[in-house]
């Protein structure tokens, strides 16, 4: 049988999963990447000559060898989805080797609507209408509409993607999954109702949202930084709270040696553009996250806020003593070996410890 590596966020999302699940894509050999994305994801993968964002396609499109899928349980903006296949089929052949569930949901312009109709700014949401049209699918109302009924996507939907992906494992292929969102935004399991997402974000529901049984799971790669944040506020109302302490952008800067807005004006969310908040790291937090998830593995993100000089750094022995130390505690605390640290936005700016 094959193996499957599951990359999901450990906090409230923004905390680098593209440039991880990018990183992996090209590193370990896989052979599919599924998702379950709603329009509200945002991955981002940079190289020294590429910049590659999404919010529909998987962000293992960086490697050409590796066949995308889109699970069942996706919410697509028809829109979105054929931009990013035009964006970057010259480069990466992304018609050749895309998958999509017949039965993935489509977000319609209604949805957009209905949502702002709900009020859902007033918990600083998205508004891109994935709730909604999930919501339309649960019900199964007779106006909802498939990946199937579009003839845009015929070429892509012709076969069930979880009996592509189960065949693959059954002739010794590897999978990557990748998550959206984060823990700390789970409807039941997150820190705060209803400051959170419209689904489950933990390992056990994004496994079963793409149609992987449990025991196939090899690795789970949770994806934290070492500042925690959550989306900016809107007018509406806010994104929630979080049990440590709210900084400001010029205080982390001035802890870690960065001049002013030398962070900040980097910290807008992908899907949004609104400026992120930034919170202290909290190891209660972790310790739960890590209790429901289980990950094999945690990738710590933005080490190099902690102190300039870690930024670019790829050798351990060379990271400053405040990220050592802080990757010591995470490892004590929860007993998971912090096996791959990015000290910035490059794909080679990380140190991988496997």
């Amino acid at each position: 049988m094959g193996k499957v590596s599951v990359v999901l966020g450990g906090q409230l999302g923004s905390e680098g999963k593209g440039k991880i699940a990018g990183y992996l894509a090209l590193k370990d050999g896989f052979d599919y990447s599924i998702n379950n994305f709603y329009p509200n994801a945002g991955h981002t993968w940079v190289d020294d000559t590429s910049k590659v964002v999404v919010h529909q396609l998987p962000i293992a499109l960086v490697n050409t060898n590796i066949k995308l899928v889109i699970g069942p349980a996706a919410a697509i903006f028809l829109t979105q989805l054929l931009s990013e296949i035009i964006k970057y089929e010259q480069i990466y052949k992304i018609s050749q080797r895309l998958y999509i569930h017949p039965r993935a949901a489509v977000v319609l312009d209604k949805h957009i609507e209905q949502e702002k109709v709900a009020n859902l700014a007033r918990v600083a949401s998205t508004l891109t209408g994935g709730a909604a049209a999930i919501t339309e699918k649960l019900l199964r109302s007779t106006d909802v509409r498939l990946a199937r009924d579009f003839e845009a996507l015929k070429p892509y939907t012709q076969r069930p993607t979880e009996e592509i992906i189960l065949d693959a494992l059954q002739n010794g292929k590897k999978v990557l999954v990748e998550g959206a969102q984060g823990f700390e935004l789970d409807i039941n399991y997150g820190f705060e109702y209803p400051y959170c997402t419209s689904r489950q974000t933990h390992t056990t529901q994004v496994i079963a949202d793409c149609g992987i049984p449990y025991n196939e799971v090899d690795r789970v790669y949770a994806v934290i930084r070492t500042y925690p944040i959550r989306v900016g506020n809107r007018e509406e109302g806010t994104s929630g709270q979080w049990p440590s302490t709210e900084l400001t952008w010029s205080k982390v800067e001035e802890r870690g040696g960065w001049s002013r807005n030398e962070l900040k004006i980097n910290e807008k969310t992908t899907t949004t553009k609104r400026n992120r908040r930034v919170f202290d790291f909290d190891y209660e937090r972790l310790k739960k996250m890590v209790q429901i998830n289980q990950p094999t593995d945690i990738c710590l993100n933005h080490v190099d806020y902690l102190d300039k000089s870690d930024h670019g750094v790829r050798d351990f022995n060379l990271l400053s003593a405040k990220a050592q130390t802080m990757i010591k505690k995470i490892e004590k605390e929860i007993d998971v070996k912090v096996s791959l640290i990015g000290t910035g936005p490059n794909n080679q700016d990380i140190i991988d410890l496997r």
